[in-house]
């Protein structure tokens, strides 16, 4: 687990320690961190911490490099300790060489977050997308593991691409208890939170925010989060001559809880994703989605119910759908009220309820 930047290794975190109260003996072997690494190691009595002797990669040539260097430093790990069961998280790169040294009486499982195979090669950058479609495509050759899935979704296209049978499903939480649903018809913000990155596809919003701006001047597009297409994205916004669009930047805690409090709707147009935590942390503060029907939004989001859906990449539909919300202000309302019981379905209980489960079945 060598990076927890990003939501799947969040996710691995969170994992560990949900597993580690409820009386799991979990131990995380990663990488040592960089100083720079947003990094925050939750402390528990159950939850231990062993590192390799070598930095975190911060490249996919380091990436590849670690995953062999690091197999032998792994099993001297693993032979030190009495291990029931190793999952690996892949949404990286996997330590390939060390699952076929894994003793036969260990259990062996790998938790994917995103599985892209093919549509690797449109969201992902060009030398890193057969990486991608590599790890995807020979996931049952690591010594036949039990795969782990943030979502059905990510199930479905396990089972249909490999023809894999050993899953399951742990669904993401989010700190729903940490917002309070305050849906306000008022409110003249359209919020979009998240990595500004190729997959994320933030061009087709800022395309549909062209229409958008034209039919109602007075509403503003903030889009907050930090990526390595941030400067291209405000340059595009300049471009096409786009007047009511926020760039704030990566934004703490605090003000991300604000920016979903304000906003009237949470608008996300990515291509792919695992399971969209950020849109659960929406509807807990009573902010519809509206998202791409594409797998990991579509896992709990429901056109016309809790929240909507438009066709991948289509700007000119997601245009149509914020339009027709924006001129019905009674219709977000109700998406809002269903979105927060969906939002309260992903609780940490729930979640540390299922990861026991399903280690448990494994086992």
């Amino acid at each position: 687990m060598s990076d927890i930047r990003g939501g799947a290794g969040k996710l691995m975190m969170n994992l560990s320690m949900a597993l580690a109260e409820s009386g799991w003996d979990v131990t995380i072997i990663s990488p040592k961190p960089h100083s720079s690494d947003d990094i925050s190691r939750p402390q528990h009595k159950n939850l231990h911490y062993e590192e390799f002797n070598y930095r975190n990669p911060t490249n996919l040539a380091k990436r590849v490099i670690g995953s062999i260097r690091g197999k032998q430093e792994f099993s001297s790990i693993v032979e030190k300790k009495d291990i029931d069961i190793i999952i690996d998280d892949v949404s990286h790169l996997p330590f390939y060489p060390a699952h076929f040294r894994i003793p036969s009486s260990i259990k062996n499982a790998v938790f994917i977050h995103t599985a892209l195979f093919d549509a690797a090669w449109g969201s992902a950058k060009f030398f890193k997308a057969p990486i991608v479609e590599f790890v995807d495509r020979t996931l049952p050759y690591l010594n036949r593991p039990e795969i782990i899935c943030a979502g059905p979704s990510t199930e479905t296209r396990i089972q249909k691409y490999l023809r894999y049978r050993h899953t399951h499903i742990i669904r993401p939480y989010a700190d729903i208890e940490e917002y309070n649903y305050k849906f306000d018809p008022t409110a003249k913000q359209i919020l979009y939170l998240g990595r500004l990155t190729k997959r994320k596809n933030l061009r087709c919003l800022l395309d549909a925010w062209k229409i958008i701006e034209r039919q109602y001047p007075e509403y503003n597009l903030t889009i907050a989060g930090d990526g390595e297409l941030r400067a291209r994205l405000m340059e595009y916004k300049d471009d096409i001559g786009l007047d009511n669009v926020d760039f704030p930047g990566f934004v703490s805690e605090e003000r991300k809880k604000k920016l979903f409090e304000e906003s009237l709707l949470f608008a996300t147009p990515s291509l792919e994703e695992g399971y969209l935590t950020s849109g659960l942390e929406a509807l807990a503060a009573g902010t519809p989605v509206v998202g791409t029907d594409t797998h990991g939004i579509n896992d709990y989001i429901e056109n016309g119910k809790n929240g909507v859906l438009f066709e991948r990449d289509d700007s000119q539909d997601l245009a149509n759908k914020l339009s027709s919300l924006l001129a019905d202000p009674q219709q977000i309302e109700e998406l809002a009220r269903n979105g927060e019981k969906t939002a309260n379905k992903h609780s940490y209980n729930k979640f540390r309820q299922s990861a026991d489960d399903v280690l448990m079945e494994i086992l």
